[in-house]
């Protein structure tokens, strides 16, 4: 296992080694951070460093004055690497690696024959020491010849003997031609079939064409890649799915295959159905594409995706009619704390996000995170993918059915505003730069 330490100089100018011990690690000024840095050149919360295995990723959190990676800002997330030094509006960081796996065991290095007797030579000797080095010498030439001719020998006989074996191996293949075989002791057909077995994950059945295919495994540590099939011939399933998955891209940092499936997808149709043809939806929309820009600009000051923003409105708002960019207004602080604490590298997280929401509203942004950290304490099979969505949150009696339903409604607005006409919502679909 791989752990990552951090080095910086406190108030005081002394040297503190600080070890990232949480998937996702946050330095600040802020004393709720998972290390708080009484600076004033810190950010409440500055950066954050994410876990992925034995790959840590740092991502500034939109801190005043800014982070940079050995001398280059850090606009983007990007993965550290030992030695590597973070400045953090000019408090520097340095990176350190420890590794528990044992380094292997270097080579012995060759020695020169020549080197080594120009070393003998140099070096102060006696009369009799010069004699044996002179017999050692002659000896070596013997010896050097035949480590020589020993492998030579050795691959001549080699090809010999591969020789012998081929010329004899096709005589006995013509013996065999009466029995079909081709020199082996099995045909064929029985060594290698070019058909391969349908592979099938522990406990699944092959899926036949007329089944709903799930887009991933919430506990799969890879995602499912999603078959990219025209839109002509896509059915009313297949549209259906690519629009959750669309919306469900367009909310995460960065998460080009969401991982959700089959019964998700049929709770998020379940209650897109209570919005189909509701005008006041279709009225949002269209108030969300007018402020399109607005929204947009919003969203960046806390960097933060504005499709997920517009969508955080369109559920707050729900099927009453009102401004889409004054709700995301009211909703932004909240969203970008828990933002902080929670993630939004992954679609999954960003739902947890939505449904935090009305703690976050509360002024509790951390109580989701220490809830996702006991749930992963207390199921330490289970991939730190799947404890982090909303699925399986409730499923351990984590989210109150207020909570999960706003984060349902959130992905049903969020579905729909990519193409409203197929929902029956008169509106143009809701789109960003």
């Amino acid at each position: 296992m791989t752990d990552l330490f951090i080095t910086y100089k406190d108030e005081s100018s002394e040297n503190q080694r600080v070890r990232i011990d949480l998937d996702k690690f946050v330095i600040g000024r802020h004393s709720q951070c998972d290390l708080a840095v009484p600076d004033s050149r810190l950010s409440r919360r500055h950066l954050q460093i994410e876990r992925f295995a034995n790959v840590f990723v740092a991502s500034d959190l939109g801190s005043s004055n800014g982070t940079e990676l050995n001398g280059e800002k850090l606009s983007d997330p990007k993965g550290l690497a030992d030695g590597d030094i973070l400045n953090l509006g000019g408090l520097e960081f340095s990176v350190e690696f420890e590794s528990d796996e044992p380094a292997p065991k270097p080579a012995a290095p060759a020695v020169d024959s020549e080197e080594e007797s120009e070393s003998a030579a140099s070096s102060p000797s006696s009369g009799s020491a010069t004699v044996s080095s002179s017999s050692s010498s002659g000896g070596g030439s013997i010896w050097g010849s035949f480590f020589f001719i020993a492998p030579l020998m050795g691959v001549c006989l080699l090809v010999v003997l591969g020789l012998g074996i081929l010329i004899y191996s096709l005589v006995a293949g013509t013996d065999d031609t009466d029995t079909g075989t081709t020199g082996l002791s099995t045909p064929y057909d029985d060594v290698y079939d070019p058909t391969p077995e349908p592979s099938t994950s522990p406990g699944t059945s092959p899926v036949s064409s007329n089944e709903t295919i799930p887009i991933g495994d919430p506990g799969a540590q890879t995602p499912v890649d999603i078959p990219v099939t025209p839109a002509g011939d896509l059915d009313e399933e297949e549209q259906f799915r690519r629009l959750v998955t669309n919306f469900m891209r367009s909310i995460a940092l960065h998460d080009p295959n969401p991982v959700i499936t089959s019964e998700p997808l049929g709770l998020i149709k379940n209650k897109i159905s209570q919005f189909r043809g509701s005008t006041s939806l279709g009225a949002n929309i269209e108030d969300a594409a007018r402020s399109a820009s607005q929204i947009e600009a919003l969203a960046k000051t806390k960097n933060l995706r504005p499709q997920f923003v517009a969508a955080a409105a369109l559920a707050k708002l729900g099927g009453n009619r009102g401004s889409v960019l004054a709700a995301a207004n009211e909703m932004i602080g909240p969203l970008s704390e828990l933002r902080i604490q929670i993630g939004d590298a992954f679609a999954n997280e960003c739902v947890v996000i939505i449904a935090a929401y009305d703690q976050g509203a509360a002024g509790r942004t951390m109580a989701m995170r220490d809830t996702m950290r006991d749930v992963a304490t207390d199921n330490p099979e289970t991939s730190s993918r799947k404890v982090r969505t909303i699925w399986f949150l409730k499923e351990k009696g984590k989210l109150t059915d207020a909570q999960f339903e706003f984060a349902l409604r959130f992905l049903a607005c969020g579905t729909i505003a990519q193409d409203p006409k197929s929902f029956g919502i008169n509106a143009r679909p809701l789109a960003f730069n």
